[in-house]
Formats: structure tokens, sequence, C-alpha cells
């Protein structure tokens, strides 16, 4: 095997514009492909970092007015939560701008932060790096609980990442408030653009607002997300709250009129509240399907040109007793070199990509999520719950190894007869060729002498046209 693979690459560095040319085109498929789709992932694609992410489910409501707000209220929510058998718990946040100060005499400084229910990350399945979570104790009464969980990115800018801060006060809107915990750094929240710098119970919202609209059912200010029960679909989970909402409706007749409750999945929460971003991500989608289409047909031409112009050695290679197997081997080592290589030149296109993208200033002071990379779903070990570079080199792989086969395909042995030219032939043989059907239909022959005959002469032809090939004794005996 070691022999082959030395062998191949001594073949395809005989053939340095071949080899070019098509690691290039590879390169350029795989890698433009892959970073135009991991734009596509940041703007809308990419699931939430928690713990089973395809089991989270936006609840949001809906009603016959235009511009409609999809948020529900606290009263709502509640009812929601409380009432409803197919989940196993249902969370609400909400963002807010916090004045933060270190200390009581220090300036405030603005950040974005959210009021979040206490079973926040139960829901989500995250874990605090340090200190612990919220207890949904924390949650129940007004005003009284005041504790402030800090993300991982602003505990590491305001704090050095000291991990001494958990326990320390800190002044939220001149309230002092306890620091119990910070995140990890892999979770940037339920948003995908922003990423929230402290959390904070939604019962301390009245103290820190100065205005208490947690009971107030026409107010409708909260995101609602809620982990489904295993083996819980989303038809059946909004056929639940539904019966809920209908209820409410009845109850609550002036400020429930109208409103309907809708379960979705995260990715149609994004498509139906951002419908540009969605079409930017088809069209960037049906970029990258044409750049991978180029990218192949540019490939397969080049094999199947080479193939072409490879068939007459496969040809000789076999008649002087070469092993079907062996040549095989041969191609598929040549051309899964290529594959390897174009792989590797294309990772480090897609990581030029993302960095082109990551470079182009956003002139904010949010703190954003927002940020393109080629990520662990998309490079091996291969990840059973995404991937899309692996598929495209995997894509790149499928189109070489058979097109790669073509050679010997062109010049396999099928029959061997022989043809009546009398003596101007001492013994030739034919060989009726099929092709691959997607390739051509044509035939290529060869002739083989005798094994006792090695080292006289012989000829190739092709088209089918045996008497293009003698041998003559007369010519034989001059070469000798």
């Amino acid at each position: 095997m070691l022999k082959s693979l030395r062998h191949a690459l001594r073949l395809l560095l005989k053939s340095p514009g071949f080899t070019l040319v098509s690691v290039c085109s590879l390169a350029i498929g795989i890698g433009a492909t892959s970073a135009m789709f991991s734009f596509a992932d940041a703007l809308i694609l990419r699931p939430l970092p928690v713990l089973e992410p395809a089991r989270i489910a936006a609840v949001t409501t809906s009603s016959s007015t235009a511009f409609a707000n999809t948020a529900l209220s606290y009263p709502d929510y509640r009812d929601y939560r409380d009432g409803n058998r197919t989940f196993d718990g249902l969370m609400a946040a909400s963002f807010a701008s916090f004045g933060f100060k270190p200390d009581a005499a220090a300036l405030p400084k603005v950040t974005t932060g959210m009021y979040v229910s206490g079973n926040i990350f139960r829901v989500l399945g995250v874990q605090p790096a340090l200190g612990r979570g919220f207890l949904e104790s924390e949650d129940q009464a007004v005003g009284r609980d005041a504790v402030v969980v800090l993300g991982h990115d602003y505990w590491v800018s305001q704090f050095n990442a000291n991990p001494s801060a958990v326990g320390s006060t800190i002044w939220i809107n001149s309230v002092p408030l306890t620091i119990i915990g910070v995140l990890p750094e892999q979770f940037t929240g339920i948003d995908q653009y922003v990423k929230p710098s402290m959390f904070v119970p939604l019962a301390m919202s009245p103290r820190l607002s100065g205005e208490n609209i947690l009971e107030k059912r026409d107010v409708r200010w909260l995101t609602v997300k809620g982990r489904l029960k295993p083996g819980v679909g989303i038809a059946q989970a909004a056929a639940d709250l539904t019966g809920i909402g209908t209820r409410l409706e009845q109850m609550y007749p002036q400020s429930n009129r109208n409103q309907h409750v809708d379960v979705q999945t995260e990715f149609q929460l994004r498509v139906r509240q951002s419908p540009p971003n969605a079409a930017l991500v088809a069209m960037l989608l049906m970029l990258a399907f044409c750049v991978l289409l180029v990218a192949c047909a540019n490939v397969t031409g080049l094999l199947l040109s080479r193939a072409r112009a490879r068939s007459r050695e496969m040809a000789v290679r076999l008649a002087i007793g070469a092993a079907r197997g062996a040549l095989i081997r041969q191609l598929l080592l040549e051309n899964l070199i290529l594959a390897i290589a174009g792989g590797l030149a294309g990772i480090a296109v897609a990581y030029l990509g993302t960095s082109f993208f990551n470079s182009i200033p956003i002139p904010t002071d949010v703190p954003l999520a927002f940020h393109v990379s080629v990520d662990r779903r998309m490079l091996p070990p291969p990840d059973p719950n995404a991937g899309d570079l692996r598929i495209l080199a995997d894509g790149r792989t499928i189109d070489l190894v058979p097109l790669g086969q073509v050679p010997v395909s062109l010049s396999s042995r099928d029959e061997l007869q022989e043809p009546n030219h009398g003596d101007s032939i001492t013994h030739a043989y034919k060989v009726d060729l099929p092709t691959l059907r997607f390739v051509a239909a044509s035939r290529t022959l060869a002739i083989r002498l005798p094994r006792e005959a090695f080292d006289t002469p012989f000829a190739l032809w092709h088209d089918g046209r045996p008497d293009l090939a003698r041998f003559v004794v007369a010519q034989g005996e001059l070469r000798r």
C-alpha cells in the first residue's frame, strides 16, 4: 500500500497542472460554499447553544391585527406554564437596559441584560460555570431576591475573570444585587444576535424599572420558550396550548380577544420574525449550490479528460498482466489524495471567508452574539446532529472516486477473439470495452500478445477497427 501511495504521489506530481487545477477547484468549491453556509448559519440557521436544542419550542401569540405583537404577558405566561401537559417547562425572558456600577460611588455604565423567569437555566439545560443559577423560589416574591447571574464575556471584561466576583455585590439601576453565578462561555443567550451581559429574575423588574407590569394581562412583553417532553411534537403541544388559550379568551375577553397561541420551532420563529433574513439565506444557499455545481463540473471535466488520456496506459498495463484490482486501487489512491488535498485547502478557504465576514465592523454598543465561524458541526470527527463542510468534502470524494475508475473501465477486457486478417497478424485479440453510460457510448480496443511473446511489439486501436492494428513478423525482426 505504501508503495502504491508513493507511486500515486509521483504520478500527480508529474502532472502539476492537472493536480493544481483540481485541488484549487475543490478548495474554491468547498471553501466558498462552506463560508456562505457559515454566514447563513450565523444569520438564521444556528441552533440555540443549549442542551438538546431540537426539543426547544417557541410559544408566541397572534391576532387578526396587523403588525400584532407575538410576545406574551406575564399572567398569560404563568397560566400556560402551570396548565400545559406537553412541556417539561416553560421559561420567559425580556431584554432590558441596565445601569451597571461595580460600587455605589462609581458612574453607571449602560449595558444590555435580561429579565428572566427563575426556571430558565433548568428549562434550557444550562449549568453555570461558576456559582449557581436561579432558584425557582427567587422568582416568586416581587423585589425580594436581589440576585444576578453574569454572562461569561461580561464577567471577563468587568471582573477580569476573577472567580471571587461570585458572592460580591454590584449595583444595577442603583439597586444592590448579589452575583450568584457566571454562565459558561458557549452560552450566548436565547437570541441569535444579542448576547446579554447579565440575567435578573423577573420578580425584580418592578424594583429596577420603577413600574410593575407583572400583573397586567394586556401588556405583552415576554419571549416564551419551552422544552417539549420526550416524544411530544409541535402539533401536539400547539393543540394543548390552544385549549388553554381558548379558556383564557373566555375568561378575559377584554385582553385576550382574538389572541391565538402558536407553537413553533426556533427556525420557524426566526423566519416569521425576519422574512428578509430568510430570503437572504435562501439566496445564499442557492448561490452556494451553484458554486458547488461549477466546482463539480470543473473537476469532472478534468478527470474525464485525464481518464481518456490514460485509457491507453491502463490497456498496456492490463495487456502485460497487471491485475485489475491493483489498477483500481492505484486510481483510487490518486483520487483520494486529490480529495484530501482539496478538502484541506477548502477548509483553509472557508476560514479565510469567515474571517472576512467577521472583519466587517457593525457600529453598535449592543453586545452582539453574531459571529460567523467554521464550527465543530462542520469538521471531523463527525457529529450525527449536524454537518455541512464534512458533507461537502464527502461529496467531493464521491465525485472523484467513480470518475477515477474511468481509465480502467475504458480498458477492461470483456472478450477475446481472433480477427480474420490471415498472415498479416500473427496473434491478435479483440477487447470489447463498455464505458460508463454517463461518460460516452464508445469502445476502446486493445491487442495482447501471448505471454511467450512479451518481448514483441503490440498495438492499440480505438473505435472498434481491428484492421488499424497490424503486427508484421518482418517488423518484429527488424526491431530486434
